[in-house]
């Protein structure tokens, strides 16, 4: 259970005596990177010139440069022999091999710098690219994982934040608009802010005040929905609350106030969901 105290929960199930190990340095690699990634004895950090670099996890020797630069390790993924970043400039998903820093191939993306444009769940991989041919400017994109062939895409929504699992992909925008598709790519059901329960009225809705803390959308929860447990979606709305919400009907099953935490991050964890902001950390019943 996490402790502090500015920790305001809605209850506590348990508390436990937390405990460091002791750590030892044994090797420094002169290297930074915002999400470090490590697998199959081997760490990866961009070099100065932004070519990617495995390094051997225990002794910290290169044991092989990319063959491509201009990188960024925003929101890494390690899957299948092959790790895919992101291109510095183009912001197309680069797929090169850990094996030995080959590429491998190269994906139309939208930037992750601007959301999670990318996540992988069982045989498939969802990327977010432009859709130029349409009024909508985003379309979610179903490849496999293998050969990146592109299984399925929907554009009928555009949606600002999405969130996939196992049998659902969950995507919200910025007025309050909720669509669950299943993982074959098919719309289960959409909600409207007024839909929700929350709102009597769309005028009530249009003379809502400003989020707390200035953020530039109005009237929100900040942040991606969360796909919990492949049953249940919490996802941000409008007035700065949260909604639970049944997956496999669209029904709303809670409705929380988030004061202090309307914020990016929030996690499910057992039978709460926690939301993270840089002074709170609020926990709600799921």
């Amino acid at each position: 259970m996490i402790s502090c105290t500015l920790y305001t929960p809605e209850r506590v199930n348990g508390t436990c005596e937390a405990f460091v190990a002791p750590l030892r340095r044994f090797k420094e690699v002169n290297r930074s990177t915002p999400n470090p990634v490590v697998c199959e004895g081997k760490f990866f950090a961009l070099d100065d010139n932004d070519y990617l670099i495995a390094f051997d996890e225990r002794t910290g020797d290169i044991i092989w440069k990319s063959v491509t630069g201009d990188l960024r390790m925003v929101l890494p993924i390690v899957f299948d022999d092959r790790i895919l970043v992101e291109d510095l400039y183009t912001n197309e998903g680069v797929v090169i091999s850990i094996r030995d820093g080959s590429l491998l191939d190269r994906l139309e993306v939208i930037g992750a710098s601007a959301f999670p444009s990318w996540s992988l769940k069982g045989n498939k991989l969802f990327t977010v690219t432009s859709n130029r041919a349409s009024d909508i400017s985003e379309q979610l994109i179903c490849r496999q994982r293998d050969k990146f062939n592109i299984v399925w895409s929907y554009n009928d929504f555009s949606f600002d934040y999405y969130a996939a699992s196992d049998s659902y992909v969950l995507l919200n925008d910025s007025y309050g608009s909720v669509v669950c598709l299943s993982v074959d790519g098919q719309e289960l059901w959409r909600l409207s802010a007024i839909e929700t329960g929350l709102f009597s009225s769309q005028l009530e809705i249009d003379n809502l005040p400003d989020s707390n803390g200035g953020f530039h959308h109005l009237n929100r929860t900040i942040g991606y929905p969360i796909i919990y447990q492949d049953r249940i979606g919490v996802v941000p709305m409008l007035d700065n609350h949260l909604v639970g919400v049944d997956l496999t009907i669209g029904r709303i099953l809670w409705a929380r106030k988030v004061e202090n935490t309307h914020n990016w991050i929030r996690q499910g964890y057992w039978d709460e969901v926690y939301c993270l902001s840089s002074d709170y950390v609020e926990a709600f019943s799921l």
